[in-house]
């Protein structure tokens, strides 16, 4: 049995935070979007299909080493508010065909961790200094930044036989490792949209066999995939570790200087709270009978 003096001189168990553990984490990436140096780290590569893409500087100023995409990381919460990760991407028929929906949200700060909130403004200063560092004179700029926050998105359906983008990815894609067994959670064909006219598309899309869906790589605390029926209850106001890769886009139709952050990985570090259960509803005949036992009592 121990003394009293030797119980009251034991060190209290630390408390683990994940949110700081996950900083511990990123901040030794080379490309930490709050990190100071981040822009003497990477360079825009001008593609020849319109698309520009950021990626790793290359050792010692060698123009001629192979091109890698930089994935920028950071952490931060999923706005609640502004959240549109499903797996239709929210379309509702008026925004252009469903093939070429996008599932968007926007990261916050939040108010719980001040390990977030005291290196967002470098990292909302690189996001603008990187898009000034890719920009087209006269152009109106859509920028990343929303509010607070920065916006990130995935794009939902690919065309399998159309190359336009250069690919710097060497990893397996989410989408490749999923399967498409009929009673599979992660199969186009079993995707659930959040309204009529989204499925009718949907349904459109698999009978017509030309794009297929592309699964967002989203992560739940222990490493699993997160099945696209989950995306909302497990992600939305999450605090998430974000890894995307940027690029720029002029549309000259439109004379727009756009810019994007596409998800690569996420990851939740800290779930978001769990939604408060529904009060059981009550029939009118339940409701009358409660007021005639409460008049009987009075009586």
């Amino acid at each position: 049995m121990s003394s009293p003096s030797s119980s009251a001189n034991a060190t209290p168990t630390r408390i683990h935070n994940p949110i700081d553990a996950a900083f511990t984490e990123i901040r030794s990436s080379p490309f930490f979007l709050g990190s100071t140096s981040i822009l003497q780290r990477v360079q825009w590569d001008r593609g020849n299909s319109g698309i520009d893409t950021l990626v790793q500087k290359p050792p010692d100023g060698d123009d001629n080493a192979p091109r890698s995409e930089a994935i920028l990381s950071w952490i931060g919460q999923l706005d609640s508010s502004e959240f549109w990760l499903y797996i239709c991407g929210g379309w509702n028929n008026t925004t252009g065909p469903l093939h070429k929906a996008k599932a968007r949200a926007i990261v916050v700060p939040g108010t719980r961790y001040t390990s977030i909130r005291t290196v967002w403004p470098t990292l909302t200063n690189n996001v603008a200094a990187l898009q000034k560092a890719c920009q087209t004179h006269g152009a109106q700029p859509v920028t990343l930044l929303k509010k607070d926050g920065i916006q990130i998105r995935h794009i939902l359906f690919d065309h399998p036989q159309k190359i336009d983008e250069p690919d710097y990815t060497d990893t397996e894609t989410a989408t490749e490792s999923a399967t498409s067994a009929a009673d599979e959670p992660f199969a186009m064909q079993n995707w659930t949209c959040r309204n009529e006219v989204a499925q009718a598309a949907l349904e459109e899309l698999v009978a017509g066999g030309e794009y297929e869906g592309c699964i967002l790589p989203a992560y739940t605390e222990s490493g699993d995939l997160i099945p696209p029926r989950d995306y909302e209850a497990r992600l939305r106001g999450a605090y998430v570790l974000v890894k995307a890769a940027m690029s720029h886009q002029y549309i000259k139709s439109e004379t727009k200087d756009n810019w994007y952050l596409d998800i690569r990985e996420l990851h939740v570090v800290k779930p978001p709270p769990p939604t408060p259960a529904s009060p059981a509803k009550r029939t009118t005949k339940q409701i009358l009978d409660d007021a005639k036992g409460k008049k009987k009592q009075r009586t």
